[in-house]
């Protein structure tokens, strides 16, 4: 078991499917709200039973869920597509999954 904490969701997620991609795990969308959850791939040192961070973003349009629907690379179609929602102004916030790991202050 890993000593890494986890944040229990903060809000209710929304039904993913699963993917087969190196960098994301699942993603479910909800038209009515453009509200996309992605869960990641779960670190190396996380239990895999966990899953990954799940990520939150609202405001997405459906035209932009559909690029993860029908790439070849879901990994490479979701890296597009966040620097399309940061142009945008769509940022996303975590909201369950493993913490990031405390990093120490440079000079520490």
């Amino acid at each position: 078991m890993s000593e890494r904490e986890y944040l229990a969701p903060t809000v209710a997620l929304l039904k993913r499917d699963a993917v087969e991609s190196s960098a994301l795990r699942s993603y479910g969308y909800e038209p009515a709200t453009q509200t996309l959850d992605v869960e990641f791939t779960p670190p190396a040192d996380a239990d895999p039973e966990q899953g990954g961070a799940v990520w939150r973003y609202v405001g997405v349009p459906p035209e932009e869920v559909e690029a993860l629907a029908v790439g070849e690379s879901v990994g490479r179609a979701w890296g597009l597509m966040r620097k399309r929602l940061a142009d945008l102004g769509i940022t996303g916030m975590q909201v369950a999954g493993p913490l990031p790991k405390k990093r120490k202050a440079v000079g520490a």
